[in-house]
């Protein structure tokens, strides 16, 4: 599975999930049966999902919340299996972001931001659960921004930041910390640039860029980091543009363009992105013109 050998990868997870049912089927009290067919689910849902098989993996991923909502029952206060419950649930409104399920997108990531929310207020220093919380959240922005709900957007967005500000100003070394950090700033100003609030963009966009530019060497930066990187750049040109400073746009338009097709010659960039430098060549002959949107 992690090669992406999915032909091979199949049926041993219907093989693996046969064995597990016939377990279960025989010991239905058995949690720990039950455990490692949640993990199980939510290994095969990635596969399904990866072959293009989407109402599989979506089926998989239900499934495992099923089973774990049983497994809840048995062991209430088991942390292990809760969080495993949580992730489960933040997988399912992963899965419906990036499928742009719209009308099951917003209440399934709600319902993974409310356990790590609850355990929060618990153990307000577990770094993990905080973690937890600001991807929780920062999903739930992006579901409203699916649904062109911005201003939810920008709400959820700005709980992500609050969470993910304390965690980076804790572990100022944790370079994962510190790019989670930016992409809800660029989460925040992608949808104040959507309500046209184009003075509203440039300080989150800036702190964005800012934030990722020592991530994005090219001694330590990932594809990811540059990849956000040139994100935040191309927010903050279009608001600028707006804004008539046509030289900043053409600017931070030319470092979006200088990124995307270095990751393009890496072969770094995926086939979601395949007309992304386009757009970018397009919007850069609006900056030279000084034609608005």
């Amino acid at each position: 599975a992690w090669e992406g050998q999915h032909e091979l990868a199949t049926p041993l997870f219907d093989e693996a999930k046969g064995i597990l049912d016939g377990l279960i089927s025989r010991d239905p009290k058995n949690g720990e049966y039950k455990k490692t067919l949640t993990r199980l689910l939510r290994a095969e849902s990635s596969v399904h999902i990866s072959r293009g098989d989407i109402d599989a993996g979506e089926k998989s991923l239900l499934y495992a919340i099923e089973i774990g909502e049983r497994l809840l029952e048995i062991y209430p206060d088991d942390f292990p299996v809760a969080r495993s419950q949580w992730l489960s649930k933040f997988k399912l409104g992963e899965f419906y972001i990036l499928n742009k399920v719209l009308d099951k997108v917003v209440p399934a990531c709600q319902a993974a931001v409310e356990y790590p929310l609850a355990m929060s207020i618990k153990e307000p220093s577990n770094a993990m659960l905080a973690l937890d919380l600001a991807n929780s959240y920062f999903n739930l922005g992006r579901a409203y921004r699916l649904n062109k709900d911005f201003r939810g957007s920008i709400d959820q967005a700005k709980n992500a930041k609050g969470v993910m500000q304390k965690l980076a100003d804790s572990h100022p070394d944790d370079k994962e910390y510190q790019r989670n950090l930016a992409i809800h700033l660029t989460e925040i100003a992608r949808s104040h640039l959507e309500l046209k609030e184009y003075a509203e963009v440039i300080e989150p966009a800036n702190r964005a860029i800012e934030t990722l530019k020592p991530l994005s060497t090219q001694e330590a930066g990932s594809a990811l980091n540059k990849f956000d990187l040139s994100v935040a750049n191309r927010v903050a040109a279009q608001a600028h543009h707006h804004l008539g400073n046509q030289d900043q746009a053409l600017a931070a338009n030319e470092v979006s363009i200088r990124i995307i097709t270095e990751l393009k010659t890496a072969g770094n960039l995926s086939k979601a992105n395949a007309e992304l430098l386009q757009e970018l060549a397009d919007e850069r002959e609006e900056f030279e013109n000084g034609s608005d949107h």
